[in-house]
């Protein structure tokens, strides 16, 4: 087999569990044999997002879209891309876009849902978080999303269940201990409550490292 014109060779190797930068290269090669492909396009992107490259990362992405325009997993990880550069409107947008290819995408319903609280459009974003909390009730992610939401508009009490809800589904996700303390912080008389939150945070932040 000539391996450097075997295109399903590079496709089937760009694909496997190698050290970062051997990927990168293979599937460099990849998209040289078959710059069309954009499966190849897809996984380097993906690649780069990993690494917090989300520069590159949006420009790939970017021809994944035109060479396969139905590909909603694509303009999911697009608006990822420019919602971690800061450039939430054009990543609103382009979730949008997504949810018109797939109205019930779960992934982009929620991205959406946290750039829009970014923005401060709260009810649009409290909207879409209600649909996926319809399908996936028991996400901590979810509800940590809106105990922020809560906490934003100045909702300290609800927030602090949802942040409860986050903890009781995975006590060992620290991040809701610490805002759900913040949150309590907030309330008359919640001060012994927001130190012993605290406290438990410390200790499953000490139990994931």
């Amino acid at each position: 087999m000539n391996k450097a014109l075997d295109k399903t060779f590079y496709d089937r190797q760009s694909q496997v569990k190698f050290e970062y930068k051997k990927r990168i290269v293979i599937n460099k090669r990849a998209i040289t044999l078959d710059p069309k492909n954009y499966d190849h396009h897809y996984h380097w992107a993906r690649m780069r997002i990993e690494q917090g490259e989300y520069h590159q990362s949006e420009s790939k992405f970017r021809e994944v879209t035109i060479l396969d325009p139905e590909n909603s997993n694509a303009f999911n990880h697009l608006g990822v891309c420019l919602a971690k550069q800061g450039k939430y409107d054009h990543a609103i947008i382009t979730y949008r876009k997504g949810l018109e290819i797939c109205p019930n995408h779960l992934d982009i319903i929620h991205n959406l849902a946290i750039t829009l609280t970014k923005t401060g459009d709260y009810e649009e974003a409290a909207e879409w978080y209600a649909q996926v909390r319809e399908s996936r009730p028991f996400d901590e992610a979810l509800y940590t999303c809106l105990g922020y939401l809560c906490f934003l508009q100045g909702n300290y009490q609800e927030a602090s269940l949802n942040f409860e809800s986050a903890i009781r589904i995975n006590p060992r996700y620290c991040m809701p201990y610490f805002n759900q303390a913040l949150a309590f912080y907030c309330q008359d008389g919640k001060e012994k409550e927001s130190k012993d939150v605290f406290k438990s945070g410390i200790a499953s932040m000490k139990a994931e490292n």
